[in-house]
């Protein structure tokens, strides 16, 4: 305590204190001081990156800007493994002049401790591998395991230690090559960012080497680019010499045409009194022709005509019969079709309806109007009376099922059936009356539809002919009795016609006729086409089908031969795309081969035009494929279309912007993007075509159709015009506006 402080200074000294500040301190500090000490210069070792320590310190820098700061350890065992994970920390700033120089000392680059030149002498075990003498002002440590001697400062150590603790930690210490850190260094470690710096260095030292190689290389071929435009330079030069030279030649050779004009002009004068000379003699031909013409006809003359080669587009000759059809003139009469009382109740209904004048009838219309030459009912829509309204579902169900026989994938492709929608009514009155021969062929009428007549009051007789070429044949007469039912298809009527003769009724009779009536029939459209058309679908749906604007049907034909003629009448356009198969059979070896194909293709396209001489006959070229083989062949039978066909005397026309389905690599070949990659059973597709294509091809189709449609304007005719790009979002991506509306011609 401090009250008692003044009374020990103030004692005298004791001996055994003296003794002990004179001679046991001495010689505890000899023996301290007595370890031996390495005799040879030393240098303290920081180890940098070899671009910061190939640089030299300046003298005003401290060691601790080149030594990497380390936590003290909070005991001597801890202090002992952080000094051989890591150096320590250095020491302060020296004061004395000794202390001063280990600021200066020497520092080793990191690649000469690490690389092994082949003359490198080996290193001592009782040396530090530095090679350097610390000048006795460190500690010499022995390593525990491979006895390697090192200096304090060499492995870290750089805290003031005495003997006793030197002793203490060579027991256990390893030095730096035996001492492996058991802990991973941060990210965070100024090693690890000192490691990374180094590594980006070095990445762009190696960019920036790459780059001055490639730019080197891309100087080199500029300058033999260079050399070469200079030797094209010259040999131009060298053109441009030999181009005036024969500039000079012809202008001497114009001079010698002048010439030669003088004298075609004397050759003219000349011709002109030969060309009177040969009037002359054409007048006398003629007066030989005419006594020739007055010599056959008093006595034939009996020759061979020469032999003629066959012409590719054959020549429409006049025939009086029309061409092979499966139509019936009419359907089977069912009789009783409604009870006595539903007809009484309707012929009460019916006499009390007002009715129109016509040629040997009168008339009255509900439902859709029905136009034709000499029409007189109706000409506003007249809704369907209750009483009736039952008569015109029975005969719709009657219609859809006539489809459904006829077409049974109608109802797996949900293709809606034709709508009976138009009721007309004619009245007859005594032996008078009378119906002209006639054909119910009006455009308005739907193509695949039927003619239901109900007959009511008087019995009646209906004559059906057959058509010629410009007369009618009697073909057949079905009796019609009261509450009988008949139909007649819609195709029947361009092959058949049908008339009531005068005298034939006694009595009233009352006829309802049931019939499908749209201003969009105008538009009937009939697609015969291979597999590429099996996509296009007709119906209401604007996205998935043609709409409603073009009503219509398909018709599968994988080849020219396979083409039913029949089912193409009725319609008012005909689309066949057609001839793929046939091209691409190993039997067609050359153009011989094709031209026989393209005779059949027309032989089909005239026997439908005679059949329906008022369509219009749109042809599409043989679609591109995947292959260089068949498109040589399809390239050559297109060139038939073009060069021989279109311009021929049917009437065709070509459905224009296929060109759209070649590849955009000029390859010729039919575009990846547009067509199947793989067929059904996962072999590669060579021809057909994707939904996009079929979206192309179905825009491409609506638009012939709709982009001829002519219009008048004036005393002249114009025709819409329309490019080759076609609205892919949607088959009716394309619209048109309807045909102008009027009476149709009735036959």
């Amino acid at each position: 305590s401090h009250k008692h402080t003044p009374s020990l200074v103030m004692a005298p000294c004791p001996l055994w204190r003296l003794l002990f500040c004179w001679v046991v301190f001495p010689w505890l500090v000899n023996m301290l001081t007595s370890v031996p000490l390495d005799p040879h210069p030393d240098a303290v070792i920081y180890i940098m990156p070899s671009k910061v320590l190939n640089s030299k310190p300046s003298s005003s820098q401290s060691p601790k800007t080149l030594k990497t700061n380390i936590p003290k350890s909070q005991n001597r065992h801890s202090e002992r493994l952080a000094a051989a994970a890591a150096p320590a920390n250095p020491p302060a700033s020296p004061k004395t002049t000794k202390d001063a120089t280990l600021a200066t000392e020497e520092v080793i680059n990191v690649d000469q401790l690490t690389k092994k030149p082949t003359d490198e002498k080996k290193v001592k075990k009782d040396c530090c591998p530095c090679g350097k003498s610390s000048g006795g002002h460190c500690w010499v440590l022995t390593c525990s395991d491979c006895k390697q001697a090192w200096h304090q400062a060499c492995v870290g150590l750089k805290a003031d230690l005495d003997k006793a603790a030197i002793d203490s930690l060579l027991r256990e210490w390893q030095c730096p090559w035996c001492w492996t850190c058991p802990f991973t260094k941060p990210d965070s470690h100024p090693s690890n960012k000192c490691a990374r710096s180094i590594h980006e260095k070095v990445f762009v030292t190696s960019t920036v080497q790459s780059i001055v190689d490639s730019v080197t290389a891309e100087n080199a071929k500029l300058t033999a680019m260079i050399s070469h435009l200079e030797d094209r330079i010259g040999s131009l030069s060298s053109d441009i010499d030999s181009i005036q030279g024969t500039q000079n030649a012809i202008s001497e050779r114009v001079v010698k045409i002048s010439d030669v004009e003088v004298h075609l002009q004397h050759h003219l004068l000349n011709q002109a009194a030969l060309d009177q000379k040969i009037k002359a003699v054409q007048a006398s031909l003629s007066t030989i022709q005419g006594d020739v013409t007055k010599l056959s006809e008093a006595t034939p003359l009996h020759h061979t005509p020469p032999t003629m080669s066959p012409d590719p587009v054959p020549i429409l000759q006049p025939e009086t019969d029309l061409p092979q059809h499966n139509q019936e003139a009419f359907l089977e009469v069912k009789e009783d079709f409604i009870s006595e009382e539903l007809s009484g109740s309707i012929i009460t209904y019916l006499d009390s309806l007002a009715y129109k004048e016509e040629n040997g009838h009168s008339v009255t219309a509900f439902g859709a109007t029905y136009k034709y030459t000499g029409s007189r009912s109706s000409e506003e829509e007249q809704p369907v009376p209750d009483l009736l309204q039952p008569l015109l579902e029975q005969v719709n169900n009657i219609q859809k099922d006539l489809y459904c026989q006829k077409y049974p994938d109608s109802v797996k492709y949900n293709r809606p059936h034709p709508d009976i929608n138009s009721i007309l009514i004619n009245r007859y009155n005594g032996t008078d009356a009378f119906l002209p021969k006639h054909s119910d062929n009006e455009e308005t009428l739907h193509p695949e539809s039927h003619i239901f007549t109900l007959s009511l009051g008087a019995d009646c007789t209906v004559d059906f002919h057959k058509k010629h070429h410009n007369t009618s044949e009697h073909l057949t007469s079905i009796g019609c009795p009261p509450r009988s039912l008949y139909g007649m298809s819609r195709k029947s009527q361009d092959f058949f016609s049908h008339e009531i003769t005068q005298g034939n009724i006694s009595g009233t009779r009352y006829s309802i006729t049931f019939r499908s009536v749209s201003k969009w029939n105008r538009n009937a459209t009939c697609i015969v086409g291979d597999s590429n058309t099996g996509s296009l679908h007709f119906g209401t749906d604007k996205r998935k089908t043609f709409g409603e604007t073009l009503p219509g049907h398909r018709f599968w034909a994988p080849t020219i031969e396979s083409i039913d003629v029949s089912s193409c009448c009725t319609y008012s356009n005909v689309v066949v795309m057609c001839g793929t198969n046939n091209i691409k059979q190993p039997s067609v070896n050359g153009p011989h081969d094709v031209d026989m194909i393209f005779q059949n293709y027309v032989n089909k396209l005239s026997a439908i035009r005679k059949l329906n001489p008022k369509c219009k006959i749109f042809v599409c070229p043989i679609l591109p494929s995947k292959s260089h083989e068949i498109n040589r062949g399809a390239l050559y039978f297109n060139k038939l279309i073009f060069s021989k066909l279109i311009s021929g005397d049917l009437g065709v026309q070509h459905v224009r912007g296929f060109d759209d389905f070649l590849d955009s690599d000029g390859s010729g070949l039919l575009s990846r993007r547009l067509s199947r990659q793989v067929d059904r059973n996962n072999r590669p597709d060579m021809l057909h075509l994707n939904l996009s294509g079929v979206r192309i091809l179905a825009g491409l189709i609506k638009r012939a159709i709709f982009g001829r449609a002519p219009t008048t304007g004036g005393n002249r005719v114009h025709r819409h015009t329309s490019s080759n790009r076609v609205d892919v979002r949607s088959y009716s991506g394309v619209v048109a506006s309807p045909r102008s509306s009027g009476d149709v011609t009735r036959h």
